[in-house]
C-alpha cells in the first residue's frame, strides 16, 4: 500500500511538471496571438463562402479536415485564442500519453519514460504551432499518433477480453484517424511495429532478431489493419485530386529518372533525419532570439531556467541514482540504450519516408511541420542518447540543457509570430483611419514594416478583405472583393512590364481578381513611420521605402480609396485594441481630408497636432499638413516645417516637387507663398 501510494504521488507529480514545462513553452504570448499568415484564407473562406466550404477544401486530398475545421468553426468561428488554447491542449495530451507510452515501453525506467514524454512534448523543431487554424489537424494528428501506439502495447498487455477488445478498438480508430488527418505520417507505422518489437521482446534480451521479430510480427498482426486499411482506402475508394499528395504521381518521378530522383532523396531523406535527430534540439530559431529588447531576452531566459528549476525539484524527491538501483531492466541488457537508438533512429527514417516519396522534406523553417510524426521518435533517439551518459548529474545537466533550449526556442517562435501580427494589426488600424472604404475589385500592393510574407499573399488579402468585406455569399469558392500581390521584386517587375494585366486566382476554395489597372499601392516604411496610401498625383514616398515599392509608386490608384464610406471597427480579438490617437492618427486623418480636397480640416487637424507636439518620425509625413498651410497661404509656419527637411535632401526635393505641381493646377499660392517654397525647399 505504501508503494501503491508512493506511486501514485509520482505519478501527480509527474503530470505536473509535464503541465507546467508546457505551460512555460507554450502560453506566455498565446493570449496576445492572433491569425497567421495562412491561417486568414481558413478564416476568409468559411465566413464568405459559408458552410460546406471547409468539406469542400479537403475534399481533393485529405478529407477527413473537413468535418474537423467545421467542427472548430461552429466552436470558436473566427476567434483565435480558443484556437491556440485548443493547440496547448493537444501538445499537453500529447505529452500525457507520451508519458503513458515510455512507461509501458520503459517499465522500471521511470526517469527515462518522463523525460521522452517531455522531449517529444517539447519538440523544438515543430515552429508552427502559433498557427492556430491551419495545424489543428497535424497536431491534433501527433496525439493521435501516441495514443494509438500506446494502446496498441496496452492490448498486447492485457490479460482480460475486453481490456484487450477496448484496447484493439481504441487502437485501430486513432490510428485511422491520425494517419487520416496527416496522410505522410503513415510511416510511424513501422514505428509502432518497432515500439511492439521492444514491448515484447523486453523479458528475452538473449533472443535472436530473428526470433524477437517472429514474436513482434505475431503480436503487431492485429494492428496490421491499420495501414492496411489506410491503403486500400487511399488507393481503391479514394480518388485523390491533388498532385503532390497523389502517390502514383510521386512515384512517377522516381520511374521517369531512378538515378537522379533516388539521389536526390537520399539526401532529402539524410537532410530530414539529422534535423529531426540532432539539429531539432539545438536552439534552432532561438538565435534570432538577440534580435528583441533586453528585457525580452531576460524573460525568455527566466521562462526557460524555471522549466529546469522544476525538473530539478522532482529530481529531489525522486532522485534518478535510486531508480537505478532497483532497475532490473538494464541489468538483463546491457546493450539497451544502443538497440533502442537504433530502432528509435530507424522510426525517423520511416517517418519521413513519405515525406521524401511526396518530393518534399522535413526542415526546421516553414516545412517543420513534416518533422512532427517522427519527432516521437526523434525524442526517443536524443532521449536515449542523453540516457547512456552513465553519471546521473551530467545527465541531468543534459537533459536541462535540451529542455531550457527548447523552452526559450518556442519562446522565441511565440515572440516572433506575436511581433509579426502586431505589426500587422497596427497597420490595418492606421488603414482604417485613412481607407473608409475600398472598391471592390481592388488589388493591393503592400509593404509590411520588418515583415517578410514572399508569396503569403493571404497575409494582405486576409485582414483586409475581413475588414472591409465579411458578409457571406455562401458561394463555393468564396470570391474575395479584394486580392493581393506577392511581396518581392518579381511582382513590381511584373507591373512595369505588363500595365494591364488581369487574370483570376484560385486556390482551394476561394478566388480574387487580380487587376494591374485597380491597383492600390501602400507601404509602412518602417514600425516607426505610418502608412502611406501612394496617391500618383502626389507621392508619399519615404527613404525607407524599398526600391520595388517607389518604382510602382506613380501607378497606384488613389481613387480606389472610397472617402465616404463608413469605416469598419476592427475587431479586438483580432487585431487588438484602437492605437492611441498619436501623430499617425492626425496624419492618416489629413490625408484623408487631403483625399477629399478638404483644406480646413487638415488646418485644424495640424493645428491640434502643433498644439500637442506631436512629431512624425518620418519627416515625409509633413506634408498634407505643408500642402494645406501653403495654400492657406500660412507662411509663418512653413519655415518650422521645413526644419525637419532640412538635413534631407530627398525630402525637400519632394516638397519642393509637390508644392511646384500644386501651384501648377488648380491650388494656386499666393507669390509670398511661392517665393517662401523656392526659398526653403527648392534652392540647394
Amino acid at each position: 500500500m505504501k508503494d501503491l501510494h508512493k506511486g501514485f504521488n509520482r505519478t501527480i507529480l509527474e503530470i505536473i511538471l509535464i503541465f507546467i514545462i508546457a505551460a512555460l513553452a507554450y502560453l506566455p504570448k498565446i493570449a496576445e496571438a492572433s491569425i497567421y499568415r495562412d491561417d486568414w484564407y481558413y478564416a476568409m473562406d468559411r465566413l464568405i463562402g459559408g458552410p460546406g466550404v471547409f468539406q469542400e477544401m479537403f475534399k481533393i486530398d485529405r478529407p477527413a479536415r473537413g468535418p474537423l475545421f467545421e467542427a472548430y468553426y461552429q466552436a470558436f468561428k473566427v476567434e483565435p485564442l480558443p484556437y491556440h488554447i485548443t493547440s496547448f491542449i493537444w501538445r499537453l495530451f500529447g505529452g500525457f500519453a507520451g508519458l503513458y507510452l515510455f512507461n509501458l515501453l520503459f517499465p522500471g525506467k521511470k526517469h527515462f519514460a518522463l523525460y521522452l514524454a517531455i522531449l517529444f512534448m517539447l519538440f523544438p523543431g515543430y515552429s508552427r504551432w502559433l498557427e492556430g487554424f491551419e495545424n489543428q489537424p497535424r497536431i491534433l494528428s501527433s496525439t493521435l499518433e501516441v495514443i494509438s501506439i500506446a494502446l496498441t502495447l496496452q492490448a498486447i498487455k492485457s490479460s482480460t477480453r475486453i481490456s484487450k477488445v477496448l484496447s484493439w478498438a481504441g487502437a485501430f480508430l486513432t490510428g485511422w484517424a491520425y494517419i487520416s488527418f496527416v496522410d505522410f505520417s503513415f510511416g510511424m507505422e513501422v514505428f509502432r511495429f518497432l515500439c511492439v518489437y521492444i514491448f515484447a521482446n523486453r523479458e528475452n534480451p538473449q533472443y535472436s532478431i530473428f526470433n524477437k521479430s517472429l514474436k513482434a510480427l505475431h503480436s503487431w498482426l492485429p494492428a496490421a489493419i491499420i495501414p492496411a486499411g489506410f491503403l486500400f482506402w487511399r488507393l481503391f475508394i479514394f480518388h485523390n485530386e491533388r498532385p503532390t499528395t497523389d502517390i502514383a504521381l510521386q512515384l512517377s518521378y522516381l520511374f521517369a529518372s531512378p538515378l537522379r530522383t533516388g539521389m536526390l532523396w537520399l539526401i532529402r531523406l539524410f537532410q530530414s533525419s539529422v534535423n529531426i535527430a540532432f539539429l531539432a534540439w539545438s536552439m534552432p530559431t532561438a538565435q534570432t532570439l538577440f534580435n528583441y529588447s533586453v528585457s525580452q531576452i531576460l524573460y525568455g531566459i527566466f521562462l526557460a531556467a524555471l522549466a529546469v528549476v522544476a525538473i530539478i525539484i522532482v529530481e529531489t524527491f525522486f532522485p534518478a541514482e535510486k531508480e537505478e538501483k532497483t532497475n532490473c531492466l538494464q541489468s538483463q541488457s546491457k546493450n539497451w540504450q544502443f538497440e533502442v537508438m537504433l530502432i528509435s533512429l530507424m522510426g525517423i527514417i520511416a517517418g519521413v519516408m513519405p515525406v521524401i516519396a511526396a518530393n518534399r522534406f522535413a526542415t526546421l523553417g516553414n516545412y517543420s511541420h513534416y518533422a512532427l510524426p517522427a519527432s516521437l521518435a526523434g525524442a526517443v533517439f536524443i532521449g536515449t542518447l542523453i540516457f547512456s551518459i552513465h553519471s546521473p548529474r551530467i545527465r541531468l545537466a543534459a537533459i536541462s540543457s535540451i529542455v531550457f533550449l527548447a523552452v526559450l526556442t518556442h519562446y522565441t517562435i511565440s515572440l516572433r509570430i506575436v511581433s509579426e501580427e502586431t505589426i500587422i494589426s497596427n497597420f490595418w488600424h492606421q488603414m482604417v483611419w485613412r481607407a473608409p472604404g475600398i472598391q471592390p475589385g481592388t488589388t493591393l500592393v503592400v509593404n509590411y514594416p520588418s515583415v517578410d510574407y514572399g508569396q503569403d499573399v493571404d497575409t494582405v488579402a486576409g485582414p483586409a478583405n475581413y475588414l472591409y468585406f465579411p458578409q457571406s455569399t455562401n458561394q463555393i469558392p468564396a470570391t474575395y472583393p479584394l486580392s493581393a500581390l506577392e511581396q518581392g521584386e518579381q511582382s513590381s517587375k511584373d507591373i512595369l512590364t505588363n500595365r494591364e494585366k488581369s487574370y483570376m486566382f484560385q486556390y482551394r476554395t476561394h478566388m480574387s481578381e487580380v487587376n494591374y489597372t485597380k491597383l492600390l499601392i501602400i507601404s509602412q516604411p518602417s514600425e516607426n513611420s505610418c502608412v502611406h496610401i501612394m496617391d500618383a498625383k502626389w507621392p508619399r514616398l519615404s527613404a525607407d521605402d524599398p526600391y520595388r515599392m517607389s518604382v510602382i509608386a506613380p501607378l497606384s490608384k488613389i481613387e480606389r480609396v472610397v472617402t465616404d464610406a463608413t469605416a469598419p471597427i476592427p475587431d479586438v480579438s483580432i487585431f487588438g485594441h484602437e492605437p492611441k490617437h498619436t501623430w499617425c492618427y492626425y496624419y492618416q486623418k489629413a490625408e484623408l481630408a487631403l483625399q477629399k480636397r478638404d483644406w480646413d480640416q487638415i488646418l485644424k487637424l495640424g493645428d491640434e497636432v502643433i498644439k500637442q507636439d506631436f512629431h512624425p518620425n518620418d519627416p515625409g509625413e509633413w506634408m498634407p499638413f505643408l500642402q494645406a498651410y501653403a495654400y492657406s497661404g500660412n507662411t509663418k509656419i512653413l519655415p518650422t516645417i521645413a526644419k525637419s527637411f532640412k538635413q534631407d535632401l530627398f525630402y525637400r526635393k519632394q516638397a519642393c516637387q509637390i508644392l511646384q505641381e500644386m501651384n501648377r493646377v488648380q491650388y494656386r499660392m499666393t507669390p509670398e507663398v511661392v517665393g517662401e517654397v523656392n526659398r526653403l525647399f527648392c534652392e540647394d
